[in-house]
């Protein structure tokens, strides 16, 4: 999935909090084109700015780390004192978008400048976009590739494929070549009467143009029927009664006695497996025979049985 901005990218900063800091300047073309044709060698220039520190580092990278057919010839990096310059020639043969990211250093730790370049049509690469049914809830998961100049992302919901509305939403990593990732929890989902819920992204960039993800549906069906069945109970001792439950699906069941008086007198937390399930209820006296009401809950049914026992 990719979502592509009009967008140019310049990303001038320090990292760190050493006031030594270094920083990029004079920077040229100025403008740079936008984008940058094939086959036309272009040559950057900048100065490093930090004249209390000596020697300089290079690393260049480029992003996405392969282009197809090429992508780009990177020419040898030039240092004259403070000022760098190296020549790039893209050659994307249809490809993506250029990007690449150039970083000195003087050496030490604190030394760092960064200069990093996006094309006109600039990738928000987002990967592994779902979402999954959770007990009452809805987890949305999601993964960005790259990032460049992405300031939020706006969570969407609709129950009708078309009316989506905001719920939420996340602040973007910004800027990173590496990507990032996140999450979100719909909470209490189970309370609307629907069948299906369906999802997407809003991404935001920093300029506050935006694009859309593709939609994600979860179905809400099970909140819809029973997922299980009370079937036999019947009494196996003084003190313990054997329940039958036959379920569609694993799930936890939280079962409860009460005594014809309607006061509760067990409470038991029961793992229930696909299929049929027989649970027995022990209890720490012997019960009288008499009228109970037993109830089984679970994140999706709740059903009542008076017996007689």
């Amino acid at each position: 999935m990719r979502f592509s901005f009009i967008a140019l990218v310049f990303i001038l900063f320090i990292s760190g909090v050493n006031a030594q800091m270094g920083v990029f300047k004079n920077i040229t073309p100025d403008p740079v084109p936008n984008p940058l044709t094939d086959g036309v060698t272009y040559t950057f220039t900048m100065e490093y700015d930090n004249t209390s520190l000596s020697g300089i580092e290079w690393v260049f990278q480029t992003n996405p780390i392969e282009f197809p057919s090429g992508g780009a010839v990177v020419g040898p990096v030039n240092l004259f004192g403070n000022e760098i310059s190296f020549t790039i020639t893209p050659d994307s043969d249809g490809g993506v978008p250029l990007a690449f990211t150039f970083e000195a250093s003087d050496g030490s730790s604190n030394g760092w400048a960064i200069f990093s370049y996006a094309e006109a049509s600039l990738p928000v690469v987002i990967s592994n976009f779902d979402a999954s049914l959770e007990r009452k809830n809805v987890e949305l998961h999601w993964s960005t590739d790259i990032e460049l100049n992405s300031h939020k992302f706006e969570i969407q919901r609709a129950f009708d494929e078309n009316e989506f509305v905001k719920i939420a939403e996340i602040e973007a990593k910004g800027n990173d070549l590496v990507g990032a990732d996140y999450s979100f929890i719909d909470y209490n989902i189970s309370e609307f009467n629907a069948e299906d819920v369906y999802y997407r992204l809003k991404q935001i960039d920093q300029d506050g143009k935006y694009a859309y993800s593709d939609r994600v549906v979860v179905s809400l069906g099970r909140f819809q029927e029973n997922v299980f069945e009370i079937g036999e109970i019947h009494r196996v001792g003084s003190n313990e009664f054997l329940i039958e439950l036959n379920s569609k699906i694993d799930h936890t069941a939280f079962i409860q006695v009460a005594n014809s008086g309607g006061q509760h007198i067990l409470n038991q937390i029961k793992s229930v497996m696909e299929g049929t399930n027989r649970i027995g209820l022990a209890f720490k006296q012997d019960m009288p025979e008499g009228v109970y009401v037993i109830t089984v809950r679970s994140n999706y049914t709740v059903i009542s049985e008076k017996v007689m026992l």
